[in-house]
């Protein structure tokens, strides 16, 4: 069955009726049109549901709980919760990421540190504003860098990826970046007589992460779109997670992705697979390949756990002490000093 449009899905509304069990929140901010789509559960949650776009002025708002006074202020503390960012749920159900003020700083600074952009550099997005590398590596970043931004609605690109690439040129975008899936889209779906009128000279950062970056796509990308002005060294592999706000690690400008091979599994016959290297760890971070099994440190050339630490990385799960210290709380064997956290991805 296909939704009628302007309706929230079902299943759309059980994932985030997951997350308002996970969480209990006390207020939801919507629009107009959205309260009006709700289904009828959501009124069994216990939660107040708000249109933003029907308050009145603060001077003729409401006032008492959950409102606060006209004027009235409560600055947070570094270290208080900014937000939780929740989890996909791919291997389970969604966790919420307790990420502070701190840490989402610390990421954000980390963040331009990489990039490098120069002042005001315009970038484009359309990656969904509720999944980390929407929302802390394109609208807070651009908030915390003062960084125009261009906010395009994710299916206005599934739709037609080339709008992504006319957005871009209309506004000289300087910075984006997307999954490699979404580079392997535009090579596909962008015909030759779309391609024409668009000028892409200005995208200095074209950042890929979220998915593992492929050589193919990569150079069928930077193939396709050099005629129209793209340099294939602004490519930039990240790797990151929401458990460390958004961003781990990052190629440095220059020279475009990296592509490296990674040795066969021991007893494996197969040939080594090309992955591109992801670059050198966030400022003031740093990086360790462990054995998950023995928890030791692995030495150089061979592959491991990647596990992180930093100024970054979040302090754990909303509501999970037990899975929070096995995650966030590791140690590797032999170094008791230095708290870790298991990203349960591989790396060499």
């Amino acid at each position: 069955p296909c939704p009628r449009g302007g309706t929230i899905g079902t299943l759309a509304y059980a994932a985030t009726a997951a997350v308002i069990a996970d969480c209990t929140p006390r207020i939801a901010l919507t629009t107009s049109d959205r309260v009006a789509a709700l289904p009828a559960a959501s009124s069994r949650e216990g939660v107040t549901w708000i249109a933003s776009d029907a308050l009145p002025p603060v001077s003729a708002g409401p006032s008492g709980p959950p409102f606060p006074a006209p004027g009235q202020r409560d600055l947070p503390s570094p270290d208080d919760i900014a937000y939780l960012q929740y989890t996909s749920g791919s291997t389970g159900m969604p966790k919420g990421v307790m990420i502070t003020h701190a840490q989402a700083l610390a990421n954000l600074a980390a963040i331009g540190a990489a990039m490098d952009l120069p002042a005001g550099a315009p970038g484009v997005t359309w990656l969904p504003h509720f999944h980390d590398m929407g929302l802390a590596g394109g609208i807070l970043f651009a908030l915390y860098g003062g960084h125009p931004l261009v906010l395009m609605a994710p299916q206005t690109f599934l739709n037609r990826p080339v709008r992504w690439l006319r957005a871009l040129t209309r506004h000289c975008g300087v910075w984006s970046g997307a999954p490699n899936f979404a580079y392997e889209l535009c090579h596909r779906h962008i015909a030759a007589g779309e391609r024409d009128g668009l000028d892409l000279q200005h995208w200095r950062v074209a950042v890929s992460g979220a998915e593992p970056v492929r050589r193919a796509t990569v150079d069928r990308f930077a193939a396709a779109f050099a005629p129209v002005g793209f340099d294939a060294a602004a490519l930039r592999p990240f790797y990151g997670l929401a458990e460390s706000v958004v961003f781990v690690s990052g190629t440095r400008a220059g020279g475009g992705p990296r592509m490296v091979g990674a040795p066969a599994a021991d007893g494996d016959a197969a040939p080594a697979l090309a992955y591109a290297a992801c670059g050198t760890a966030a400022a003031g971070h740093h990086i360790a390949l462990v054995n998950p099994e023995t928890l030791e440190r692995q030495s150089s050339g061979a592959t491991g756990e990647i596990w992180v630490t930093g100024p970054s990385v979040a302090g754990g799960y909303w509501g999970r002490a037990a899975e929070s210290e096995a995650v966030f709380g590791a140690r590797i064997a032999g170094e008791p000093g230095t708290r870790w956290l298991r990203t349960g991805d591989t790396g060499f």
